[in-house]
């Protein structure tokens, strides 16, 4: 019979789902993990979702970029490494 684990603390639980997630991001190239995430649909979907919002900052960026020559400047600043310390 399987036994259930009931964890009172939420600090452990954090920790734990942080580490989970933190290794899923770093190993994502890895096939295991990809096969995963690809036959996973609330991932799927949330994936989708991430890919879309990226896509539309981006265009809004570069829009903004268009119209305002300052800020152009400081993203080409920050791209430069210009700010890296």
């Amino acid at each position: 019979m399987a036994k259930k684990y009931i964890y009172s603390e939420a600090k452990v639980l954090n920790e734990f789902v942080g580490a989970l997630l933190k290794n899923l991001i770093v190993n994502r190239r890895s096939k295991t993990i990809q096969k995963l995430l690809k036959n996973d649909p609330m991932i799927r979907k949330y994936d989708a979702q991430i890919q879309s919002i990226t896509k539309d900052l981006r265009r809004g960026v570069e829009k903004a970029r268009k119209t305002d020559p300052q800020l152009d400047k400081i993203i080409k600043g920050i791209e430069s490494g210009k700010y890296d310390k």
